[in-house]
This record gives structure tokens, C-alpha cells and sequence, in this order.
């Protein structure tokens, strides 16, 4: 791996204890459903916290505008060499795009760099993720938005796409802001974050999005979490306040929530390789005028060792299914004065080459499967 000097070490001790629950990711069947659970939760009067409410759900972006950091990055000047655009070298990425004139999903094929478009509703479509079995795919949208959540935001609910059918079945939220959407390796529980309460906070729910749980209790704002390989554990972004993000670990059953990454950088948006040995993050703890790049956490030692470097701000990193690469989103070949476009890239993970996948305005929110 091609790192950069000055990196952080942190030494980080992990206690993975309770396995996951048992079950499929089969029961998702009807085309719409009630907004039982998140109807009754939305008189909760929170005011909006102004940090929370412009990054809310822990990932880097606007509430209003898709895929773009909270943190622009102005390197003036256009003597930057674009990076050359290659094809996905093994399975899918699903990714959020404007490229039709509205913001959908659209799927990437291994030896393709031809997406094809997926959902075409006039409302916005982003922050998409593969399903276990990689049938389908979750993902946010306002297209049965009601009025502004509890914190200010605009309202999505959480949605899934079926691969084979088309078929978009509307799972939970209308009156509330939802991210993160993820199921657990087994397909028994939907996770997610919420403002449901009036605050960010982390939610299970069976996989048709019934019965849905709060799981975080803290006074702090929380990402969606993201599942282990092995399904015993999920990490998320969390922050207090207006504080930096730090990435945070749970058990399976949303106990023993404990501080993995806990500095003074803002640390957030993680995936998990797929050993589960290691954690790629973005982060602004190496990066100019707070923007961000990538970084890679050793779960066994600790370690945390710089994956890109370079112009404009790296986010949403996601992991090739074989563990050779990482694709995410960044605006590094917006030579303007102020970056706003954003398209997918990929570093190999051994040598740390960048190559670009896409070739949009604003592409973003990539996920890697199968």
C-alpha cells in the first residue's frame, strides 16, 4: 500500500462479543406501505441543530444538495491532469447521479463504463446500498416527502429497488429524515438513522420496515451504522454537538456502543473490508483546509495508514467485494475555483493508483457488490 507520511497511530482495543439474528431478507413484499411507527414520532418539536441539520446523517453531505462535502475545497487554478476514466473491474456499484436531469440511481456493470439508470422519478433518489444477496438495493428519497422533519431537514423516507423486477417498494418515513439504510449479513434487520425523535439516532427494523426500534439513547448525533462482515458488529459516525465526527462500534443488538476512532479529526462514513479486518474511512486528519481524504483503520492493531491524497475532497468509500479496490466519491478533477463536481473513482488498495469510473456532474454516493 503507497502511504503518505505524518499519519496518526492509534492504538484501538475491540470487543466483538454477540452474533446476529437469524432470518432472511425474503419478507419485503408490498409495493408501499403505512408510515405507522415514524407518523406518530413527528410532533417532537426538536429544534434543529444548525451541524446536524446540514450533515445529519453523518456522511459528509448537504441535507439539499447531493454529494457535495460540507467541507469545499478551493485549490484555484486548472493545471490539474484529469484522471483517466477506466471500466468497474469485478461486480456492480450502484451510485446517485444527476446525468438524466434529475437525481437517480444508476448501476455500473464489471467491464462497463456505461451505467444504466435504474430509477427515474422526478423527486431525488441517493445514498443507495446493495442488499446482502445484491437482489436489490436500499436507498433515500423524498419522493412521498411531507413537510420538514423534526430537526428542519427535508423530509426522505427509505426505499427498495428490486434488481430483477423494477419494482420500488416505499419501506418506512415521510414526515421524517432517514438515511443509512443497511441490512445485517443475514438479512433479518434493516438499520437506519432517524430524526424521528428529534434528534439523529440510530433505528432497527424488521426488513419491510415495520416494527422499527430507537437503539442509540446518547445526546449525540448518529450516522447509519455499517455491518461487519460476520454481522457480530456495525460501525457508525457519530459527534456531540457540534464537535468532530468520530467512528463508534456496536454489538449486533446495538449494546456495548463504544468509541473505535475518538480524536480531534472528523472521522466518518466507513466500510468494512471483506475480512472484516479493516476499516476505510474518509477523514480530514491529513488533509488541506479541512478537506477530506482516505484512510484505512487495522481493526487488530490499530493502525490507521493513508489510502489517497491529492485535490478536492475523497468520500463515501466503499470496498470491491475481492478487497483489492475502493471506489468513492470526489470532486478532484473540478478544477473551478470552488469544486461542485463530483464523479466515482477507485484506488487499488496495494499500490494506492486512482483511476476514475465515471464521467458526470454529480455523481455520488457510490456502493460496491457483486
Amino acid at each position: 500500500m503507497r502511504l503518505r507520511t505524518g499519519v496518526t497511530m492509534i492504538a484501538v482495543s475491540i470487543a466483538v462479543a454477540c452474533g446476529a439474528c437469524g432470518g432472511d431478507d425474503s419478507s419485503v413484499a408490498s409495493k408501499s406501505r403505512s408510515d405507522d411507527f415514524f407518523a406518530t414520532m413527528t410532533d417532537a418539536g426538536a429544534e434543529a441543530d444548525g451541524a446536524a441539520a446540514n450533515d445529519a446523517d453523518g456522511d459528509g453531505s448537504d441535507g439539499d444538495k447531493p454529494g457535495l462535502s460540507s467541507k469545499p475545497r478551493s485549490d484555484g487554478g486548472d493545471e490539474h491532469e484529469a484522471t483517466p476514466v477506466v471500466e468497474v473491474p469485478s461486480g456492480r456499484l450502484v451510485f446517485s447521479s444527476d446525468r438524466s436531469g434529475n437525481l437517480d440511481l444508476w448501476l455500473l456493470e464489471a467491464g462497463s463504463d456505461d451505467p444504466r439508470q435504474l430509477t427515474t422519478d422526478e423527486r431525488w433518489d441517493r445514498d443507495p446500498t446493495f442488499v446482502p444477496d445484491a437482489t436489490a438495493v436500499l436507498f433515500q428519497s423524498d419522493r412521498v416527502a411531507g413537510p420538514d422533519s423534526p430537526t428542519g431537514l427535508r423530509s426522505y423516507g427509505l426505499y427498495r429497488f428490486d434488481l430483477d423486477t423494477d419494482e420500488v417498494t416505499h419501506l418506512l418515513g415521510s414526515r421524517t429524515y432517514n438515511s443509512g439504510p443497511s441490512l445485517t449479513p443475514d438479512g433479518s434487520t434493516l438499520s437506519f438513522a432517524s430524526d424521528a425523535s428529534g434528534e439523529m439516532h440510530i433505528y432497527f427494523a424488521d426488513p419491510d420496515g415495520s416494527s422499527a426500534r430507537q437503539i442509540t439513547e446518547e445526546n449525540r448525533s448518529n450516522g447509519g451504522p455499517v455491518w461487519s462482515p460476520d454481522g457480530t458488529s456495525a460501525v457508525y459516525s457519530t459527534r456531540s454537538g457540534s464537535d468532530d465526527w468520530d467512528l463508534w462500534i456496536m454489538d449486533a443488538d446495538g449494546d456495548n456502543r463504544r468509541a473505535l476512532l475518538d480524536g480531534p479529526e472528523n472521522d466518518k462514513s466507513a466500510d468494512w473490508s471483506p475480512d472484516g479486518q479493516q476499516l476505510v474511512f474518509q477523514s480530514d486528519r491529513d488533509g488541506g483546509e479541512g478537506a477530506y481524504d482516505l484512510f484505512v483503520l487495522d481493526i487488530d492493531t490499530g493502525e490507521v495508514t493513508a489510502l489517497t491524497s491529492g485535490p478536492g475532497n475523497d468520500q463515501f468509500p466503499t470496498w470491491s467485494p475481492d478487497g483489492r479496490h475502493v471506489a468513492f466519491d470526489s470532486d478532484r478533477d473540478d478544477t473551478g475555483e470552488v469544486r461542485t463536481r463530483t464523479n466515482v473513482y477507485l484506488v487499488e488498495v496495494d499500490t494506492g493508483d486512482v483511476a476514475r469510473l465515471t464521467d458526470g456532474d454529480s455523481d455520488s454516493f457510490p456502493d460496491w457488490g457483486p
